[in-house]
């Protein structure tokens, strides 16, 4: 899996139909409830203008309040029609910082976890460990490994389809939130949606880190030296390498599984 190819890909790229009826929904639907929505904050805030003029400036309204309403609008209807653009920009910075470790990878991000055994067992210790029993424990703790490596792969291709799903969704509604930006007390409602959407943009970044350390960690090896197998597992030839593999593929499904938390921290979400 070419990881910084699939990262690197646009909205438009991923899925052309997908983003075509985004595209089309914004356009007709969101952009335009959006905008009602702005005009109904648009005339809460002036209500409380008005209570707040009564209560403290004996009714009279001062320019710089009309100013302060006009102000409040322009934003939001800015925010509202650049909305796609807000979204489509994020996604480019997010693709500029992985062709940037792209450029210093070598080779870490092309891994996935491997459960091999140790290069000392024969074909003879193992048949001969069908007779002593160690076959049968050898051969579960094997298979283990095999399925934690296709949970990585599988877990891995889930979150990238995921992604891209989260983004078409939060894409198609972004101008809904924008229209928050009509008011000074509700605007953290657009702020926090806009930094929901840059942890995902930002989330095959974490992806790729996450890979890369674990590739130059398991490349640097695991001390398994202290490792006491318990059991008629302890016989088994390689089986400390091959538990220590399966255990490295359980570390690297939970970190893959935490990107998008450490994402959503790096903004503050």
């Amino acid at each position: 899996m070419d990881l910084i190819a699939t990262f690197s890909k646009i909205l438009a790229e991923y899925d052309s139909s997908t983003m075509g009826w985004v595209t089309n929904i914004i356009t007709n639907a969101t952009t335009q409830v959006a905008l009602y929505l702005a005009a109904i904050v648009l005339v809460m805030e002036l209500a409380k203008m008005f209570e707040r003029v009564n209560t403290s400036n004996n009714g009279v309204m001062m320019p710089r309040f009309f100013a302060e309403i006009a102000w409040r609008g322009a934003v939001s209807g800015v925010m509202i029609a650049l909305s796609r653009y807000i979204v489509e920009f994020m996604v480019l910075v997010g693709i500029g910082l992985v062709k940037l470790m792209g450029k210093y990878a070598n080779g870490a991000f092309d891994v996935l976890p491997n459960v091999d055994i140790s290069s000392s067992t024969s074909i003879w210790d193992t048949i001969g460990g069908i007779l002593t029993g160690n076959f049968l424990t050898f051969a579960l703790a094997y298979s283990v490994g095999v399925l934690i490596s296709l949970a990585a792969y599988v877990m891995l291709t889930v979150l990238i389809m995921l992604r891209f799903f989260q983004l078409y969704v939060l894409l198609a509604l972004a101008p809904l939130p924008m229209a928050s930006f009509a008011s000074a007390e509700h605007q953290n409602i657009g702020i926090t949606y806009l930094k929901y959407i840059g942890a995902y943009a930002l989330q095959p970044a974490v992806l790729l880190t996450v890979i890369g350390v674990y590739h130059f960690m398991s490349t640097a090896g695991w001390d398994i030296s202290g490792w006491q197998i318990p059991g008629i597992m302890a016989s088994v030839d390689g089986i400390k390498e091959l538990l220590s593999g399966i255990v490295q593929g359980f570390i690297f499904i939970i970190a893959l599984w935490q990107s998008h938390n450490i994402s959503s921290k790096l903004l503050g979400v």
